[in-house]
């Protein structure tokens, strides 16, 4: 069966929404990255993402059925690739907050979701969302039975509330904008340390600001240096008994296919940076002679070498994106294969598109 790869007019229309956008505020943010400190760089992203939060970016990333504007993945890819190839750091802190819904929207009740979605709903403020997954030391073995750690923040029931203690770190804009955590945390902890994982481990909503959340650091990212990434502690969080998301036990399941939820837009991600450097090369090679009597784009070996490779990447990918973000899965297994494909192919043809770009 023949595929289609063109845009639908609501599509087409949001794509040059998002790319005007882009142009106009989030290419502003980029002289954060310019300060000294992590902390100090996402701080004055702030104006720049409550602009988009009241442009109505958020809600367009929050499916129609639990009150927002979203009405699928391929809207979701066509709004990160345009923000992403102009500024990531503001891109991400936008889309990490999506991650932080996502137990909510694919594990919580109508209540919960009513309660907890409200605040991302509207057009003001700058709402953050954290999924507190990974701990100091690693998490790629949440699921490991003893002797093996896995998960090893704990809850545990006290009258009618979660006490949570433990450590995090990797989550996007989980201490929030003042270290006192984001509006709204999914705590992925242990709630019966006796159970095997897969039983023993759940989620529970963290509504913020909280006592307890302690900022140790801000990691200094490479690739987002405008994007908050703490390592930090719960130290007695206290968190309703009903805030428990999806069923007591089930955490590592809700987990992965929250993840399982998110793969596909890493794919786009690479999309985005090889646009970002293709569109940096040709303006190079158009406008710079080297010493020579004309731009280097005139010379044959500049034109049918390494930008021409980019772009063909480029071009392969956002064709494969398109087709994984959207792909019908079979069954269980194929439900996660398709994200994941786009994630990898994404990530190394992105790698190879930077190189092409860089050595032209």
């Amino acid at each position: 069966m023949a595929i289609d790869f063109t845009l639908s007019p609501a599509q087409r229309a949001l794509q040059l929404q998002s790319r005007k956008f882009a142009a106009e505020v989030l290419a502003g943010a980029g002289k954060a990255e310019l300060l000294a400190t992590p902390e100090e760089r996402f701080l004055a992203t702030k104006p720049t993402y409550e602009a988009m939060v009241a442009a109505g970016y958020l809600r367009k990333c929050i499916p129609a059925p639990a009150g927002g504007d979203n009405a699928g993945l391929i809207d979701m890819a066509i709004l990160a690739e345009e923000f992403y190839a102009v500024n990531p750091s503001v891109t991400l802190t936008m889309l990490g907050t999506v991650l932080g819904l996502l137990p909510i929207l694919l594990g919580g009740t109508a209540e919960q979701c009513a309660r907890l979605l409200a605040p991302f709903l509207k057009t003001s403020g700058a709402p953050l969302a954290g999924f507190c997954s990974s701990e100091p030391g690693g998490s790629a073995n949440a699921a490991a039975p003893p002797p093996g750690e896995g998960v090893r923040t704990t809850a545990k029931r006290e009258l009618g509330n979660w006490i949570i203690n433990g450590r995090k770190k990797w989550v996007s804009s989980a201490t929030g904008w003042d270290r006192n955590g984001a509006d709204v945390l999914c705590v992925v902890c242990r709630t019966n340390p006796a159970a095997p994982p897969e039983q023993g481990v759940s989620i529970i909503a963290v509504e913020g600001p909280v006592h307890g959340i302690v900022f140790e650091r801000a990691i200094d990212s490479i690739g987002h240096r405008a994007h908050l990434v703490p390592e930090f502690s719960l130290r007695a969080v206290t968190a309703p008994h009903g805030n428990l998301l999806g069923q007591e036990g089930g955490g590592l399941m809700l987990a992965s296919a929250a993840f399982t939820g998110t793969a596909a837009l890493v794919g786009i991600f690479g999309v985005a940076l090889m646009r970002a450097a293709f569109d940096f090369a040709l303006h190079f090679a158009r406008t710079e002679k080297r010493g020579g009597a004309q731009a280097i784009i005139e010379h044959q070996a500049v034109v049918c070498g390494r930008p021409t490779k980019c772009k063909q990447n480029l071009t392969s990918e956002q064709a494969c994106g398109r087709v994984l973000t959207c792909v019908r899965p079979r069954d269980a297994t194929s439900t996660r294969r398709g994200p994941l494909w786009n994630a990898w192919i994404g990530s190394n043809s992105a790698m190879r598109a930077l190189w092409h770009s860089s050595t032209c």
